[in-house]
């Protein structure tokens, strides 16, 4: 297994729509999940994810393939990992919830957005079987974000007013402020 590099904005005003975060992903052919690139595929995603402390969702366009795939484990703990591979959600209630949401792709950054309270999520599952899965409020959230990346959408797309986007104050802004403070502090 290996750590794989995470795609990110590089500038939050500018974007190609041929970029991979923000293209619309293929989905996967069921002969594809039994070779051994996707079996891969999935471990390194995970390995990545647990990688950073701030992770709970990567969705394949985030490493840099265009393909149907998400990874998730809300606990941390890789006792009840999910994959969904080919995932459609569907609001199981009109109502919407606020979402303070951070992402790896937007890195440093948190807004608020909306998002359904209730979702029921379609999907084939690692083993190639049809799966559906109910999330509500955080899960919910969850879900919807990183579906959303398949269809080249992040939070920020989302949001009522880009201005209110916020520094996250988060593991990384807090490591990246230490070594900021410290070169103010070398001259």
């Amino acid at each position: 297994m290996s750590k794989l590099q995470v795609y990110s904005m590089p500038n939050l005003e500018y974007f190609s729509k041929d970029f991979v975060l923000r293209r619309k992903s293929r989905e996967l052919d069921k002969s594809e999940l039994k070779e051994q690139w996707f079996i891969n595929l999935v471990k390194d995603m995970f390995e990545t994810l647990y990688a950073d402390p701030s992770g709970i969702g990567l969705a394949a366009p985030q490493i840099g393939m265009s393909i149907r795939l998400v990874v998730i484990d809300v606990k941390r703990d890789t006792k009840k990992p999910i994959v969904l591979i080919n995932p459609i959600y569907t609001a199981l209630d009109e109502e919407k919830i606020p979402s303070f949401e951070t992402c790896l792709s937007v890195p440093l950054r948190s807004g608020e957005v909306q998002r359904y309270k209730k979702v029921s999520v379609n999907a084939l599952g690692v083993d190639g079987e049809p799966i559906e899965l109910i999330g509500e409020k955080f899960l919910a959230n969850v879900f919807q974000h990183e579906i959303d990346h398949l269809d080249g959408i992040l939070y920020i797309d989302k949001m009522a007013d880009l201005s209110t986007l916020e520094k996250n104050k988060g593991f990384a802004y807090g490591m990246s402020q230490k070594a900021m403070d410290s070169l103010n502090e070398k001259g």
